[in-house]
């Protein structure tokens, strides 16, 4: 039993090697996740344990989750169809088994997101319920002194009807590059990169999307007028819905569909303003760019596109302006702390590695 539990222990230290008390934390945090959920569903949706671990609604994101290894694999079936190389079946089992550590990492790590997608989903269905949407008032209140009116107003008098069109396709595609940059961190061969990835990610999803939005609950310009009676923002969405009777926009079937499913447990529903995870993942991606030596236009694009969400945000009536300035700042310091705590960890295995004896077994 014994050499078992050695031989167990070391084949983990090889997976995740100096980085394991870091991985550690992160099931840490996805436990703590799942168990708040499922207290808050059980207590405010009525849900059984059973309805909260479903996970059938989940195929399709893993199968994007999964993206970067199938892509992996097709690119290394084209080059070695390419060279024409015999047996190229026993080569790619080859290069599966060589690659086998970061391919398990990474399939770890796209798992942990199944709860974590749960969870999220559940606390934020149970946001009105745990504490009654009442943030709005102060948020429109900060806008109204950060820029001296309603910021939507000054959008609008900028952008067009196909500039709003333009922005409305490119806020849909945010959830692209949500499984564009989860496949990045999760099958990362940068395993610093990786494992301060994956915490920052969990604790944004956790912190802002949970713990922040519950405490400012609110419901946004878009959900003002239903919730309140106060018709402030209807001039906005009047034109949004002009726009949309000639060109669709995917926001205003999106709220449509969110006021629908109301205080359902449903994959997508729940309704919360403060703070803008469209902003903060955006961000976040544009944060993690930062970290390449190479492939500027990369950062640049990344940049752009967390501006475009940031204003797109506001301009199509997701979102006041404030909840978009907390999730940058909330963001970045999530990134800061998350890679303060990785070089921790660095500096803790390297002082461990200075006093281990000459051949003695990894600890």
């Amino acid at each position: 039993a014994l050499a078992v539990a050695h031989g167990t222990r070391n084949r983990y230290m090889r997976m995740f090697g100096r980085y394991s008390p870091a991985y550690l934390a992160l099931i840490a945090l996805v436990v703590i996740e799942v168990i708040l959920a499922s207290i808050a569903g059980r207590t405010y949706l009525g849900l059984d344990p059973s309805d909260f671990l479903r996970l059938g609604d989940m195929r399709l994101r893993l199968a994007g989750w999964l993206l970067v290894p199938m892509l992996w694999l097709g690119s290394a079936a084209v080059h070695l169809a390419l060279r024409r190389i015999d047996r190229p079946t026993a080569k790619m089992l080859r290069l599966i088994r060589i690659s086998r550590t970061w391919l398990i990492r990474g399939a770890i790590l796209t798992a942990m997101l199944l709860p974590i997608t749960r969870a999220f989903g559940t606390m934020k269905s149970s946001i009105s319920r745990i504490v009654p949407f009442y943030g709005d008032k102060y948020l429109i209140e900060l806008d109204a002194m950060l820029f001296g009116q309603d910021p939507w107003k000054l959008s609008h008098a900028i952008i067009g009807d196909m500039g709003t069109v333009i922005i409305d396709r490119a806020y849909f595609l945010w959830f692209m590059c949500l499984v564009l940059l989860i496949g990045w961190i999760n099958f990362s061969r940068d395993q610093r990169f990786q494992i301060r990835g994956a915490l920052a990610f969990n604790l944004v999803w956790l912190l802002l999307g949970s713990v922040m939005a519950i405490s400012f609950s609110s419901v946004g310009p878009c959900f003002y007028e239903h919730f309140s009676g106060n018709p402030r923002f209807s001039g906005l969405m009047a034109d949004l819905e002009r726009i949309h009777a000639e060109h669709r926009l995917f926001a205003i079937g999106a709220m449509k569909f969110l006021l629908r499913s109301h205080g359902e447990f449903r994959l997508g529903a729940g309704i919360s303003a403060m703070p803008s995870l469209h902003v903060a993942i955006a961000f976040l991606g544009f944060l993690a760019t930062l970290t390449l030596k190479r492939m500027h236009w990369v950062k640049v694009v990344a940049g752009v596109f967390a501006l475009v969400i940031l204003v797109g945000s506001v301009h199509l009536g997701w979102h006041y302006a404030a909840d978009g300035l907390a999730s940058i700042i909330g963001t970045s310091l999530i990134w800061f702390g998350a890679g303060r705590f990785v070089d921790w960890i660095e500096r803790r295995a390297d002082a461990k590695a200075l006093t281990r004896p000459p051949n003695a077994p990894l600890a």
